[in-house]
């Protein structure tokens, strides 16, 4: 194992990771997760792990996973005369597009450029930009500027943020190969059931917590400009920005998820819906600690706290 003291003296070298890897024979990851456990990531490395976060319910046990975003690259879209289910993208990836675009129709706000499914070249077009999924990660909204010249894309710099960027929305196959993971699930709740439960929670996924994203990388947060998240020595607290984010856009979708009439009579979705209300009690608290708060004023801080606290934006 690396000691935080030889971390440090590569790190002051200026070593990437990679020759880090080849000097010390850990594999690059084990390297990252060692600057990850002594606090040596940079500023940039800490805004992507604070970025906008996706939970995983299993039985009513909730884990975090992080999200991202996918690319104006299209999928397969396959032409029905009924609309597309969760369970007919589930047994067929060909449908998956086309069950996507059935959710979101009509519905697409200006400051998103695209909803795409993760299809496996949108994944390497994602991998050309450092964006790698975890396999448990439902979807990601990333903020984009288009280039004209050859009409592809590039992540905005922090400094976009709350200045109009779009963003392109990507749905990844985790969300359809949920019962192959967790066969628990199956075991405990009727098929046909959770598969309308996934309906919801799906809809909302996209309809509540990523286009809540997607606004707030463009417009910013209302009631608190970006620059409002400047720290005593006048750079932008990103990683407090993106925590509020989380926070909101997890409410947005207990929100929107909780109002379902299905959810009242669904055990699955009551227990997702605990689990969301626990996220946004977990960013809450995030709120406080000093790692994510220092050199930030205390009374923004704890106006934050106040504006944001659980129960009210939840309509508790």
């Amino acid at each position: 194992m690396i000691s935080k003291n030889q971390l440090k003296k590569f790190l002051r070298d200026g070593l990437s990771d990679l020759e880090i890897s080849a000097k010390t024979g850990e594999s690059k990851k084990v390297v990252f997760n060692a600057r990850k456990k002594y606090g040596l990531l940079t500023d940039e490395e800490m805004a992507s792990i604070f970025k906008t976060r996706r939970k995983i319910i299993k039985g009513g046990l909730i884990t975090f996973a992080l999200i991202g975003v996918g690319g104006a690259i299209g999928g397969v879209v396959y032409e029905s005369k009924r609309p597309i289910t969760y369970e007919d993208a589930l047994r067929d990836e060909r449908k998956r597009q086309t069950h996507i675009e059935h959710i979101v129709r009509g519905k697409i706000p200006p400051y998103v450029l695209s909803v795409r499914y993760a299809t496996p070249r949108l994944l390497e077009e994602l991998a050309k930009h450092d964006y790698v999924p975890s396999k448990e990660v439902f979807a990601d909204t990333i903020p984009v500027e288009m280039i004209e010249k050859d009409e592809t894309w590039e992540p905005i710099k922090p400094e976009q943020i709350g200045k109009g960027a779009k963003s392109i929305i990507v749905i990844y196959n985790s969300v359809y190969d949920w019962y192959a993971k967790f066969p628990e699930l199956e075991r405990k709740y009727p098929r046909s059931e959770l598969y309308k439960d996934m309906e919801i929670v799906l809809k909302n996924v996209l309809l509540r917590n990523e286009f809540t994203d997607a606004k707030h990388f463009s417009l910013g947060i209302e009631g608190y400009p970006i620059e409002s998240f400047k720290d005593s020595n006048g750079n932008v607290n990103y990683r407090l920005f993106n925590m509020v984010t989380d926070l909101l856009s997890n409410a947005e979708e207990y929100k929107g998820v909780i109002a379902e009439p299905r959810t009242s009579k669904s055990q699955y979705l009551q227990y997702y819906t605990d689990g969301l209300k626990k996220m946004v009690v977990a960013h809450h608290i995030l709120l406080s600690d000093p790692q994510l708060t220092r050199n930030m004023d205390m009374d923004f801080m704890q106006r934050l706290r106040k504006d944001f606290e659980p129960r009210k934006i939840l309509n508790q």
